[in-house]
């Protein structure tokens, strides 16, 4: 029950971010019908056991064509946006069953012409699966732990367009997982290969799409970030562990909305008096402090961020020096920030930060 309520919560902090940024953008509404065709990756030896088949996957999206009522629009080359609803199979039905999910995403053109483009995709969202590790009934699972998990998706496609439809074709991978909230946790990642068309409402007008580009540009900014989140650890059935910490950041963004930001990084996390636990360790002893760049994507109210850090102090390293961050901010009233962020060291989660920042 911790665990659902934990990814709930995550859902409706998504929710509240995705539901203000879509509100009157007055775009050209569309459906699409994708088919996905891949595999699932083993990204850890004690994985080998569950690939068994490829994996296919089906996707119906309500997308918009964003056309230029908003600076952000211009900015990234008039991208698209949407809903996704997936159902999926992940390689073996008998122990990890059929996913289906569900998650926003926006997609920004690369290179764009008349009547085609490449463009890149990030979307986010949650996924439900029906079968999950229970070291009685299904022991063999050691990927996925509960029914609801974060979904996150990217992808790279290829566009041909219309009068009022598109045809593409591209490479994704979708990434399941509970951001360690509940163990075990090694989380699933399926690449893909994919065709779909979309069907729109009203003519696209790519001769409108070539304008020149608005260019989105900030000062200096200052913020500070209190997070906190919730972690398991083995061996599995333990109490979970609350986190916290403290972020330091400072943010410009450049030309297009494009930006960069670096902080720093203050974290206490009981878990670490779990690794090598022969070894007393105080609380003083297990603080954390790590330096922090990032790469962020500006649209209004809504930011992006994707970054990598590298530990200034940790006294046992039970993890890697280096650590990574991705997800979303969203500004309320231009002086408070809330946070959804996954921290993770390369593929392996260590857990969602919740945050509420200010501004100064």
């Amino acid at each position: 029950m911790i665990a659902l309520n934990f990814i709930l919560k995550t859902l409706l902090i998504l929710i509240l971010f995705f539901s203000s940024f879509y509100r009157a953008q007055k775009s050209i509404p569309g459906i699409e019908i994708k088919y996905k065709y891949g595999f699932l990756i083993a990204h850890r030896p004690i994985m080998s056991h569950l690939p068994k088949d490829h994996t296919q996957a089906f996707e119906v999206n309500i997308v918009y064509q964003t056309m230029g009522n908003k600076k952000w629009h211009s900015a990234y080359s008039y991208p698209t946006y949407g809903f996704s609803f997936l159902t999926t199979s992940v390689g073996n039905n008998k122990i990890l069953g059929q996913y289906f999910g569900s998650y926003a995403f926006l997609q920004f053109p690369f290179l764009r012409w008349k009547k085609n483009n490449f463009n890149g995709k990030i979307g986010c969202g949650l996924g439900y699966n029906p079968k999950v590790y229970d070291k009685i009934t299904n022991p063999k699972n050691n990927a996925i732990s509960t029914h609801f998990n974060a979904l996150i998706n990217f992808g790279l496609y290829y566009n041909k367009y219309f009068k009022k439809s598109s045809l593409q074709f591209g490479i994704d991978m979708s990434h399941f997982s509970n951001g360690s909230v509940k163990l075990p946790n090694l989380g699933l990642n399926l690449p893909y290969i994919s065709i779909s068309y979309s069907k729109y409402f009203d003519e696209l007008k790519q001769n409108e799409l070539s304008k020149t580009k608005t260019k989105l540009q900030q000062p200096w900014t200052y913020f500070v970030t209190l997070i906190t989140s919730f972690k398991d650890y083995y061996p599995v059935g333990q109490k979970r562990s609350q986190i916290f910490a403290l972020q330091f950041v400072t943010q410009k963004c450049f030309r297009l909305g494009l930006g960069y930001e670096a902080g720093v990084d203050l974290l206490y996390k009981p878990t670490v008096k779990k690794y090598k636990p022969v070894i007393e360790k105080s609380d003083e002893s297990i603080v954390q402090t790590g330096f922090y760049q990032g790469y962020v994507i500006t649209l209004e109210k809504l930011q992006m961020v994707i970054g990598m850090g590298i530990y200034l102090k940790d006294e046992y390293f039970p993890e890697n020096r280096l650590y990574h961050r991705i997800g979303l901010r969203y500004t309320i009233k231009q002086k408070f920030l809330l946070n959804l962020t996954l921290k993770s060291h390369w593929a392996k989660a260590d857990y969602l930060e919740y945050g509420l920042g200010y501004v100064f």
